[in-house]
C-alpha cells in the first residue's frame, strides 16, 4: 500500500508540457505529463478489479511526433486470469491516448505487481 500511495504521489505532479497541435502558429498549446498519467490510470481503472499503481512516459513527450513507451503498474483482483485482465489494461489505455491526446505511442506495458481481494458488501 506504501508503494502503491507513493506511486500516486508521483502521478499527481504536473511534470513535462506535452504539446498539442494546432491551427494557429501564434498559439501554443500543450497538456501536462501529469493530465496524461490521469487519463492512463482512468483508462486502466475502468477494467473491472483493476488499481493503477503508476504510471510512467518513457521517451520525449517534449517534441511532437516523437514515439513513446507508457508503463502501468497495477494490482489486480482474480476475477479473470491476468494475461486477459493486462490486455483489457492495455487496450483501454491505448484507445484512451488516441482519444485524448496527439501522443505516437509504441509499447504499453503493463506489471502487475500486486493482487487484491475484491470484497463483496
Amino acid at each position: 500500500m506504501r508503494g502503491l500511495l507513493a506511486n500516486l504521489e508521483l502521478d499527481v505532479r504536473s511534470g513535462r508540457d506535452i504539446p498539442l497541435g494546432g491551427d494557429d502558429p501564434q498559439a501554443s498549446l500543450s497538456i501536462t505529463e501529469g493530465a496524461v498519467r490521469e487519463v492512463v490510470r482512468g483508462a486502466g481503472e475502468a477494467v473491472p478489479g483493476v488499481l493503477v499503481g503508476g504510471v510512467r512516459l518513457i521517451g520525449d513527450v517534449t517534441t511532437a511526433g516523437t514515439e513513446i513507451d507508457v508503463d502501468v503498474r497495477i494490482s489486480v483482483a482474480l476475477i479473470e486470469p491476468i494475461p486477459d485482465i493486462a490486455q483489457h489494461v492495455r487496450d483501454r489505455v491505448a484507445t484512451a491516448l488516441l482519444t485524448h491526446t496527439e501522443l505516437r505511442v509504441g509499447r504499453i506495458d503493463v506489471t502487475v505487481d500486486d493482487v487484491h481481494l475484491v470484497t463483496r458488501t
